[in-house]
């Protein structure tokens, strides 16, 4: 069986990927099995980056958690 991988996690060995005939599907990397996955591209695409998010609104919610710390509109500490 052919796979593409085009999407994982961080730190998350499992991938996305199409398999030969187009159809999106998610490999676990303990098994090595391919269940195809009921969305699409898209569909995928928004939701992990929902998640992702959602996963970084938690981190910055954390009691210590440092303001704007890995925030894209952070301003970048000066070098001299």
């Amino acid at each position: 069986m052919a796979l593409v991988p085009f999407l994982t996690r961080l730190a998350d060995p499992d991938l996305y990927c199409f398999k030969a005939g187009g159809a999106v599907c998610r490999w676990d990397h303990e098994t090595g099995e391919a269940p195809e996955v009921e969305k699409t591209f898209p569909e995928i695409f928004a939701f992990e980056v929902q998640e992702l998010r959602k996963r970084k609104d938690r981190k910055k919610a954390e009691p210590g958690a440092v303001p704007n710390a890995g925030s894209a509109d952070a301003s970048p500490a000066s070098v001299s």
